[in-house]
């Protein structure tokens, strides 16, 4: 059979690999045929993923203290996996269909479709804000990057912005922003397959959040998750971008920032904040 019960879904979220399965309890072959095929069929439409009722969005959304135990959307896609988009292509807003909610490290592990955004922070003088990440993350420590963040399940485009900005750079940083604005009609697709058989398949926003002051004088508050930060300017970011991609993680992240600033550059924030 391949079908996996409630249960085993579970079981399996904790298992990495085959042996692991096993050990976790789940059936014989079952186990095995579930974790292999559960990248390329779990997310196609049916009730094979009908997840338990997450709670309210605002409420209990998993541990603080580990990112991987935060709990974020998860979607099946209309028409199965033959519809997946292809990397950067946009995301047509009838391909995703809600699907309960999972842990971050669960979503990573089986492969399923999430919601995320990638933010674009300018001071009012034009420069953009890059984050490192801490070297005790699971994807792309110590690499250098933008404000990035999953959306929990149900959470607006707006409240998503916000909350990744209070939590990565301080609640302080909010009542400097003079306007934001999505660089995109939708998400565009996003995927990146990992050696250790984790997926990332997100529906990804792209957005830009333009500050009323200059970035020497923005109080930042950065939490445990960034480990330096600075402000470049278009042709600074431009030039690590194309000329020395090394500090970055990898084509997929690369490509993705590269997008984001293109589609900036057709929507710049107010000069000095205006």
């Amino acid at each position: 059979s391949r079908s996996c019960s409630r249960l085993q879904l579970s079981r399996m979220a904790r298992c990495a690999t085959r042996s692991a399965a096993l050990a976790c309890g789940c059936a014989g072959v079952v186990a095995f045929s579930c974790l292999a095929l559960a990248p390329r069929w779990l997310p196609a439409s049916g009730p094979l993923l009908q997840l338990a009722a997450p709670p309210p969005h605002g409420t209990d959304v998993g541990d603080p203290a580990d990112p991987g135990m935060e709990r974020i959307g998860v979607y099946s896609l209309q028409g199965g996996p033959r519809s997946e988009p292809s990397h950067l292509d946009p995301v047509p807003q009838s391909l995703l269909m809600p699907n309960g909610s999972l842990t971050i490290d669960e979503a990573h592990r089986l492969g399923l479709a999430h919601g995320g955004m990638i933010i674009l922070i300018l001071d009012a003088e034009g420069r953009q804000l890059l984050v490192r990440r801490a070297a005790t993350l699971m994807t792309c420590p110590g690499t250098w990057g933008m404000i990035g963040e999953h959306q929990h399940e149900g959470e607006p485009p707006e409240a998503l912005m916000r909350r990744a900005i209070e939590e990565e750079l301080g609640p302080q940083v909010l009542p400097l922003i003079s306007s934001s604005v999505s660089l995109a009609d939708g998400p565009v697709w996003y995927r990146r397959d990992y050696p250790s058989g984790r997926i990332d398949r997100q529906a990804t926003l792209l957005w830009a959040a333009c500050l009323r002051i200059r970035g020497d004088d923005v109080p930042l508050a950065p939490d445990s998750e960034v480990a330096e930060y600075k402000w470049s300017t278009s042709s600074e970011l431009e030039g690590m971008l194309n000329d020395d991609p090394t500090p970055f993680c990898h084509e997929s992240i690369l490509s993705l920032l590269r997008l984001s600033v293109r589609l900036l550059s057709s929507k710049q924030c107010p000069v000095g904040g205006r």
